[in-house]
């Protein structure tokens, strides 16, 4: 009767999907639940989904189906805070790195309960030049929306940013960060509240 039911999207297909894991595991159907578990998973991939997948297929098949992931998130050409956040999730620090830094352009700082975490885990283990490319995004977000309460955290993420800019060693073809604060005072100079809070 489950498998009658049109797909429909977001919580609906959510749901729908625990109750056919649910069902198949009582048959004692492993296939089909596998694949239950690989769709809800790739549908908003983290930990906690990839673990239950894993624990329905195999524990060998764990790095086989990790890479396999890991190749399908750096292939495809839009930025998903989801997917890059599973990577940050699963250690993968390195493709994490290499996923955020090509997709720089797509990075939305309004977007900021995904952002903060990831720059600050990110900072946190030491990787500078990616931690500065999302505090960027948070603070172009905040001036760019030009709200003063949320100014205070603006020159929190400045002066962030000018403590992490001494410890990149080669910032590649992104602007170094003297280039990108003369960018800010060029089109954000105005902003004499914001400036204020951050010289303070």
């Amino acid at each position: 009767w489950l498998e009658r039911i049109p797909a429909g999207e977001g919580y609906q297909q959510q749901e729908r999907d625990e109750l056919l894991l649910a069902v198949y595991g009582k048959q004692g159907n492993k296939q089909q639940q596998a694949e239950v578990a690989r769709r809800s998973f790739r549908r908003q991939r983290s930990r906690s989904g990839f673990e239950r997948w894993i624990s329905i297929v195999d524990e060998n098949q764990r790095n086989e189906l990790l890479n396999q992931e890991v190749r399908i998130i750096l292939d495809s050409p839009l930025l998903s805070l989801t997917d890059a956040a599973f990577l940050v999730e699963m250690e993968q620090w390195d493709a994490a790195e290499s996923y955020l830094q090509t997709r720089v352009e797509q990075l939305n700082g309004d977007h900021y309960q995904y952002l903060l975490p990831l720059a600050e885990t990110l900072e946190s283990l030491a990787r500078p030049l990616t931690a500065s490319l999302l505090y960027r995004a948070l603070l172009d977000s905040i001036l760019s929306r030009a709200r003063t309460t949320t100014y205070g955290h603006g020159a929190r993420y400045l002066r962030k940013l000018d403590l992490l800019t001494k410890t990149v060693s080669d910032w590649g073809n992104i602007e170094p960060h003297a280039v990108y604060v003369e960018q800010l005072r060029q089109k954000h100079g105005r902003k004499s509240s914001f400036w204020s809070r951050y010289e303070r």
